[in-house]
């Protein structure tokens, strides 16, 4: 730990804003890459149009993002979904001038329309991540992180079962995962009442 002058603190301030718009300039491009490696297919040597990572040798997308990208699958996957959204589904209806980092990109994707992009954007600048957390969703207080443990086919499933979940609700994969409990609860309940 060093003791800095003013100069140096401020040139240190600097250097954290130029590695940040870097970052962000490569978190962009790794979405816009990510969603091509999903979406883009090839000819193979049968002359079959097959998915890019196929070609490659991965069995999956997902096995290619942990295998070759080295990034988790969900976070692969997170990164797809902002170049879908903000780039594909909402072109056209923002400024890049208001582009926020990849986690704030992450936490508006299911909320932000054509409508509330650009107003979204501008609240997420002046916002902290928590603070724009608990703005999308709502004032429900502060989040907590669970952890399990899973055998690989029981994570695969829980996967499986929040992605049908998704068909219903909107919104990170714990509050997926709640809606689903929820209504199981109230299915158990109603069995346990009606067995009374």
């Amino acid at each position: 730990m060093s003791n800095l002058t003013n100069k140096q603190a401020e040139d240190l301030r600097k250097k954290v804003a130029r590695v940040r718009a870097t970052l962000a300039e490569a978190h962009i491009e790794m979405c816009e890459t990510l969603y091509e490696t999903f979406f883009n297919t090839v000819n193979d040597e049968d002359g079959k149009f097959v998915a890019v990572w196929k070609e490659w040798g991965f069995e999956s997308w997902e096995d290619f993002v942990e295998e070759e990208v080295g990034m988790h699958k969900e976070t692969g996957a997170a990164y797809r979904r902002v170049w879908e959204v903000f780039y594909i589904d909402l072109a056209g209806h923002w400024d890049e001038k208001h582009l926020v980092s990849i986690t704030r990109m992450k936490t508006l994707c299911p909320y932000v329309t054509k409508r509330n992009v650009e107003s979204w954007l501008k609240k997420a600048k002046t916002m902290s991540c928590c603070a724009l957390n608990h703005a999308v969703r709502g004032d429900i207080g502060p989040y907590k992180t669970v952890s399990m443990s899973l055998t690989e086919s029981e994570a695969d499933e829980l996967d499986a079962i929040v992605d049908v979940g998704r068909r219903e609700w909107e919104g990170s994969r714990g509050a997926v995962l709640m809606e689903i409990m929820r209504e199981w609860a109230k299915k158990i309940g109603r069995k346990r009442r009606s067995a009374a």
